[in-house]
C-alpha cells in the first residue's frame, strides 16, 4: 500500500484539500462492482486506519482484495484504470459545482453526527442540493410500510400537516403514496423539508435547477423552494434505480430523523427493523395505536411493547402535541411539580378505589336480573389513573374487553408502570371526540363507567378561535355553573396554525352534541325576553337586545358547522359560528361528558357516572335532565359525602347516577310517548323505580366504607322491589 497521507478523517492531522478528497471519492464511485454500500465500508476502514480515499486509488489489486475485501473485478478496475477514473471524477465534480450540488463525506465537520451511530460507523456519502442548514435542524419522519391502508394514509397526512404547520422540518421522499402525502402537507404549509432521493441527484435535473421531486407537491403548484428544501441522496451522482435502492433510501430517511412516527408498519418488514434501529440509536419513536390492528400493521403492537411511545392517530392529527414536546413525558420525573394545580385546572380528580369498587358491585345488582357479564365491553372515557379499570379487573372482567381514554399525557407513564393495566386498551385521546382508529364511538360499549372532569377551565380554550372577535362590551358571559367565562384567551398572540386546526376539529365534533343547544322552558324564555340578563342560560350570545335565544338559533348554528367544507377552516367572523363557539365554550365540560356517557352506551347498555351536584339539582340544568330522561332509564341516584374528593383538592358535592340506555324499541317509542313536563318518556317507564340515597355524615360512627357497604346490602335486599314500579327512596 502507498505511504499513508495526512488524513481527511483524522482531526489530529492536517487535512488534505477537501476538493481532492471529494474528487477521489467520486473516482471510486465510477468503479463497477463497488456499490454505494461497499464504498461506505471502504471509507470507514480508511478512517479507522488514518488513511485517505487516494490510498485506495494507489493500492495494488491484491492489496485491495486482501486488506479491504474488495471483489477482484473492482480491485482490478481501481489499480489498472486509476487515471481514467480520476478524469471522469473531475468532470463529475465540475458538473456538480456548476449545478450547486455538494458532496458530504463521512468524518467531516458538517457530516451529521447522528448518522455515525445509526450506520454502525459506516455511514454513506451524501450528495446534497438546497439548504444544507436543514441537516442540523430537528427532523420528523412519518412513515408506513409498503401499501398501507387508505385510512393510514389519511392519518399520515393529518399528522404531517400539523407538524408542518407547527414549523417542524419534515423528512420525505418522491416515492410511495405515504411519502408523497407527507411532502404535500409540507408544501401546503410552506414547511421545511428534507427529501431523501431513491436514485442519483443528477437524475432530477432537467435544467440549471432540479424540478420539484414530489409528484403531489408539483400538483400543488410552485417551484422547488431552495430556502426551505434540501435534496439528499445516498446514491452516486448519476446512479439509477435498482431494486435495493428503496431500503437504502428508507434507512437514510430514518437515520436523519430525530423523531420517527410509525403509522402502519408490517411485521418482519424493512420499516419495522428500521424503527427498532431508530429507537436503539436514541431517536424518539412513536407508534400509532389501533383498537384491533389488522395483520398488516401488527408490528405497531410489537414496537409499543418494545418501548415506542403510543400515539392515537386521527385524520386531523390532534395528538401532535405529544410529538412537539421536548421532554420525555413518559418518564416519572417528567410529571409537573404543580401537579395538583394542573389537575384542578383541567378538572381532574381521581376517584378513591373504594368508590370505584362500589360502583361496579352496584352495577351487578342494578343492571340486570343476573350479574353483569365479565366479558361485557366496558369503557371509562376519562379514565385518569385507571381506578375503574383496576376495579373491573378485580371483579374478573377480562382486560381485552376494557378500554380507557384520557386526554392527559402525564398519565402515560402511570399506565405503563402499572403491570395490572398492561393488557387493558388504554389511549391518550380526547374522550369527547369519536375516533374509529381505536373503536371509540357512539353505541359501542355495554358499560360506560367513570368520573369525568368537572369544573376547571373546561372547554374555554375554544375561545381562542374567536379571541380577535370579542363579545360586545358590557355583556357578561357565564358558564352553566354560573361562573364567569373569559371572552378571549389570556394570551392575545395569534393562534398558531396547527393549534387552530385542532380547535377547529374539536368544534366540529362538539357541534354534534345536543347539550349546548338545549333550551330553557318557555316560561324562562319569556322571563328573560327583552333583557338578555346575565343569569340566563343563553346569555352568552350576540343577539338583539329585544329577544332571547330560540331553539332554531341553535339548530341553525349546528347546521352551519355540519355543512361547512371539511377542507376549509371555520370562518369565526360569521356571527352564527362565533355564537356557536362561545356557547360551547361556556357549557360546562361535565355537561358534555354526561351526554358522552349516554352516547357511548349501546342500546340497553349500562351507565354509571360520578357527577357534580349541579347535574342532579341545578334549576339551570333542568333542560339537560329532561333530555336525559328521553335517553335513559334512571336506575339509581346516590349522593356521596362532600369530602370524598377532598384528599385530591376538591370539596364539591357529588353523586353517582346509574342508568340504562333505552333499548331500540324504547327509543322508537319516545316520539309518540306521553309528555311529562318537558320530556317524552315511554309509558312503561313512567313508573320505573329509582333507588335514591343520601349520606348522613353527622351520625355517630359514619364512614364512607360503612355508607357504601350498607347501600349494597339495601340494593341486594330490595333487588326484586326495584324491578317494580314507583320510586324507592332510602
Amino acid at each position: 500500500m502507498a505511504t499513508v497521507q495526512p488524513s481527511l478523517f483524522s482531526p489530529r492531522k492536517r487535512a488534505p484539500s477537501q476538493e481532492r478528497a471529494v474528487v477521489d471519492v467520486l473516482a471510486l464511485t465510477r468503479v463497477k462492482g463497488l456499490g454505494d454500500d461497499g464504498l461506505a465500508r471502504l471509507l470507514a476502514q480508511l478512517r479507522r486506519e488514518g488513511g485517505e480515499p487516494r490510498d485506495a486509488l494507489q493500492a495494488s489489486d491484491s492489496h485491495l482484495c486482501e486488506h479491504f475485501s474488495l471483489r477482484s473485478e473492482a480491485a482490478q478496475v481501481i489499480s489498472r484504470e486509476a487515471q481514467r477514473l480520476s478524469v471522469e471524477a473531475q468532470q463529475l465534480y465540475q458538473k456538480a459545482q456548476s449545478l450547486g450540488v455538494s458532496v458530504l463525506l463521512p468524518g467531516t465537520a458538517e457530516y451529521p453526527e447522528r448518522l455515525e451511530s445509526f450506520y454502525d460507523s459506516a455511514p454513506p456519502v451524501l450528495y446534497l442540493f438546497g439548504n444544507r442548514d436543514l441537516l442540523s435542524s430537528p427532523c420528523f419522519a412519518v412513515v408506513n410500510s409498503a401499501a398501507p391502508a387508505s385510512q393510514s394514509l389519511a392519518y399520515t397526512f393529518g399528522i404531517a400537516s400539523r407538524l408542518a404547520e407547527a414549523g417542524r422540518t419534515l423528512l420525505t421522499s418522491p416515492e410511495s403514496p405515504s411519502y408523497n402525502l407527507v411532502g404535500l402537507s409540507g408544501k401546503l404549509a410552506g414547511a421545511r423539508m428534507v427529501v431523501t432521493l431513491h436514485r442519483g441527484l443528477f437524475d432530477f435535473f432537467d435544467g440549471p435547477t432540479p424540478r420539484e421531486p414530489l409528484p403531489l407537491a408539483r400538483r400543488a403548484g410552485g417551484d422547488l423552494d431552495l430556502d426551505s428544501a434540501l435534496l439528499v441522496s445516498p446514491f452516486r451522482l448519476d446512479g439509477r434505480w435498482q431494486k435495493a435502492n428503496g431500503a437504502r433510501r428508507d434507512a437514510l430517511l430514518i437515520a436523519l430523523a430525530d423523531t420517527v412516527v410509525a403509522v402502519e408498519v408490517k411485521t418482519g418488514g424493512v420499516m419495522e427493523a428500521l424503527c427498532n434501529q431508530a429507537r436503539a440509536s436514541g431517536r424518539r419513536l412513536f407508534a400509532c395505536q389501533f383498537a384491533g390492528p389488522p395483520a398488516a400493521s401488527a408490528a405497531n403492537n410489537a414496537l409499543l411493547a418494545g418501548g415506542a411511545m403510543p400515539l392515537v392517530p386521527d385524520e386531523t392529527g390532534t395528538n401532535v402535541d405529544l410529538l412537539l414536546r421536548e421532554v420525555h413525558f413518559l418518564a416519572a420525573e417528567a410529571r409537573p411539580a404543580d401537579d395538583l394545580a394542573r389537575r384542578r385546572a383541567i378538572g381532574q380528580f381521581f376517584t378513591p378505589p373504594l368508590v370505584a369498587r362500589f360502583i361496579w358491585e352496584a352495577l351487578d345488582l342494578l343492571g340486570a336480573p343476573n350479574e353483569l357479564s365479565r366479558s361485557a365491553r366496558a369503557i371509562d372515557p376519562a379514565c385518569g389513573d385507571g381506578v375503574f379499570l383496576r376495579a373491573a379487573l378485580d371483579r374478573g372482567h377480562g382486560p381485552a374487553a376494557l378500554v380507557g381514554v384520557d386526554i392527559d399525557e402525564n398519565l402515560l407513564h402511570l399506565w405503563r408502570a402499572d403491570s395490572r393495566l398492561q393488557h387493558v386498551r388504554l389511549f391518550r385521546s380526547n374522550g369527547l371526540v369519536d375516533n374509529p382508529a381505536i373503536g371509540f364511538g357512539p353505541a359501542s360499549f355495554d358499560v360506560v363507567v367513570g368520573n369525568p372532569p368537572f369544573g376547571g377551565q373546561g372547554l374555554k380554550q375554544l375561545l381562542r378561535l374567536v379571541e380577535q372577535s370579542p363579545a360586545p362590551r358590557g355583556k357578561t358571559q357565564l358558564d352553566l355553573l354560573g361562573d364567569k367565562a373569559e371572552n378571549s384567551a389570556a394570551d392575545s398572540a395569534a393562534l398558531p396554525q396547527h393549534e387552530r386546526a385542532i380547535l377547529d376539529n374539536l368544534v366540529r365534533h362538539l357541534s354534534k352534541y345536543f347539550c349546548w343547544r338545549l333550551r330553557e322552558t318557555d316560561d324562562d324564555l319569556e322571563a328573560v325576553a327583552g333583557e338578555n340578563e346575565a343569569g340566563s342560560l343563553f346569555a352568552d350570545l350576540d343577539l338583539p337586545p329585544d329577544r332571547a335565544a330560540r331553539p332554531d338559533d341553535y339548530q341553525t348554528m349546528a347546521a352551519l358547522i355540519d355543512q361547512w367544507s371539511a377542507g376549509r377552516p371555520l370562518d369565526v367572523s360569521q356571527p352564527g359560528l362565533k355564537n356557536a363557539i362561545r356557547r360551547m365554550a361556556s357549557t360546562a365540560i361535565e355537561v358534555f361528558f354526561m351526554e358522552r356517557f349516554v352516547q357511548l352506551a349501546k342500546p340497553g347498555g349500562l351507565i354509571a357516572v360520578i357527577v357534580p351536584e349541579s347535574i342532579l339539582a341545578s334549576d339551570r340544568l333542568g333542560p339537560l335532565r329532561s333530555w336525559l330522561m328521553e335517553q335513559v332509564v334512571l336506575l339509581a341516584s346516590i349522593t356521596l359525602p362532600q369530602k370524598v374528593f377532598s384528599g385530591v383538592g376538591a370539596n364539591a358535592r357529588t353523586g353517582i347516577v346509574f342508568a340504562r340506555r333505552f333499548t331500540t324499541s324504547e327509543q322508537l317509542a319516545v316520539p309518540t310517548a306521553k309528555r311529562t313536563g318537558d320530556s317524552r318518556i315511554p309509558a312503561e317507564l313512567l313508573e320505573q323505580r329509582i333507588f335514591m340515597a343520601s349520606p348522613r355524615p353527622e351520625d355517630d360512627g359514619f364512614s364512607l366504607e360503612s355508607y357504601l357497604s350498607g347501600l349494597l346490602e339495601m340494593i341486594a335486599e330490595k333487588r326484586e322491589i326495584l324491578q317494580q314500579k314507583g320510586p324507592l327512596r332510602v
